[in-house]
């Protein structure tokens, strides 16, 4: 593997991102995420990398690490990724904690847990009701 190319990157998904935008790199995520793939050592219009995420992408991919195995990071697309989303999306309707585990089957304490690091980072849609102006009284 050309390790001097692959050490620089910080994740084969920033470099897809960089060269396509954040389309490719979803695209990418969905069809390879959590898989070892082999990239080809050129981007034929055939080839499944190219109908994924573009001529452009693939060429770029295969000239950085053509011939080379390499993993695919699932990304923000991860099923953890995804059930992070559902538990913001549910809040921001108004559910509590312990709605939104039971209908996820997921731990109460989980909720708690994205809500507050959600929070942290300034997403609206984990604010307490009141924080967000419905709470009791209105």
């Amino acid at each position: 593997m050309r390790s001097s190319n692959l050490d620089a990157l910080p994740n084969i998904l920033a470099f897809v991102r960089g060269v396509g935008g954040l389309e490719a790199e979803r695209r990418m995520a969905e069809a390879f995420g959590g898989l070892r793939i082999t990239v080809p050592r050129s981007a034929k219009p055939n080839f499944v990398l190219t109908k994924v995420v573009g001529q452009e992408v693939a060429a770029a991919l295969c000239s950085l690490c053509g011939g080379e195995a390499i993993l695919v990071p699932l990304g923000k697309w991860g099923e953890a990724a995804a059930r992070r989303r559902k538990v913001l999306e549910l809040v921001a309707e108004g559910h509590s904690a312990n709605q939104i585990a039971a209908r996820l089957k997921i731990c109460t304490r989980t909720v708690f847990r994205i809500k507050r690091r959600a929070r942290l980072h300034g997403n609206e849609a984990a604010q307490r009701p009141a924080e967000r102006g419905r709470g009791p009284g209105r």
